[in-house]
């Protein structure tokens, strides 16, 4: 009983931490960390200050990582990484949050479209 309480105050207090929703993404991508070869991976769920990938490896907690897919790039560093069934799932910390990532995409476009008139 005691250890029923404890179970899901823990619980309580991992979902009280997070002052976003996630989405569920399930997308194919590829996981780049400094010195290591990269590996296919999947995003499982994305906020806007974080992620959550599945990978085959370990990856030590605080390592940089890029996350990249087809027109979308996630940049971070693992907050936590734990084998869960065969694989490791791995909590990521965005190093620049998703909405800054929207604005820096949009100017990006307005500067591709103003190089083109010169």
């Amino acid at each position: 009983m005691v250890k029923e309480q404890q179970d899901q105050g823990m619980e309580t207090a991992t979902l009280g931490q997070r002052t976003e929703p996630r989405i569920k993404a399930g997308l194919a991508v590829l996981v780049r960390t400094p010195n290591a070869v990269p590996m296919e991976g999947c995003l499982l769920d994305v906020s806007p200050k974080g992620a959550r990938i599945r990978v085959p490896n370990l990856v030590p907690v605080r390592t940089p990582v890029r996350i990249e897919a087809h027109e979308l790039l996630l940049v971070g560093n693992i907050q936590r990484c734990k084998l869960t069934h065969g694989a490791y799932e791995a909590g990521i910390v965005l190093s620049v949050p998703m909405d800054r990532l929207v604005e820096l995409r949009l100017l990006d476009a307005a500067l591709w479209a103003e190089s083109e008139y010169v």
